[in-house]
């Protein structure tokens, strides 16, 4: 949906939703390094459906990512 579509901007969208404008702006800016690993955390999480969030980070980890340990 776009202002061609006469759906309005993105200004009366936030307005109406009572959401910030600074919010909105930054919903769409996600680190491509945090997107890679979050698709491989998918993947591997798909490969072993048993595997709980410390057995993944360990997989990870092993594949030469650095994990926080939260």
């Amino acid at each position: 949906m776009s202002i061609e579509e006469g759906w309005g901007n993105g200004a009366q969208a936030c307005r109406a939703l009572g959401m910030a404008r600074s919010s909105y702006d930054q919903i769409g800016q996600i680190n491509a390094g945090k997107q890679k690993m979050k698709e491989e955390i998918i993947s591997l999480s798909e490969r072993h459906p048993r595997y709980g969030y410390r057995r993944i980070s360990a997989l990870l980890q092993r594949g030469g990512h650095k994990i926080n340990a939260k």
